[in-house]
């Protein structure tokens, strides 16, 4: 049997990504030369700048807060 995982609510100030099909949340450092994320676990990483915006896709908000 397949667990399902819960995403959690995006935290203020993150926006939804997409990244080889997965959700994630993200956001850009004050600097600016990277992001911070958080995975579908709740686990939290650090990845460049360049490299994360190669490799995600935002996800838009529908006017009833769904993706």
């Amino acid at each position: 049997m397949t667990e399902l995982i819960q995403i959690a609510p995006v935290e203020k100030g993150y926006k939804k990504y997409k990244v080889d099909g997965i959700e994630i949340q993200a956001k850009k450092t004050p600097g600016g030369g990277w992001y911070w994320i958080i995975l579908p676990d709740g686990s939290r990483i650090r990845h460049l700048t360049e490299v994360f915006e190669r490799l995600s896709t935002p996800v838009e908000e529908t006017k009833n807060g769904n993706s």
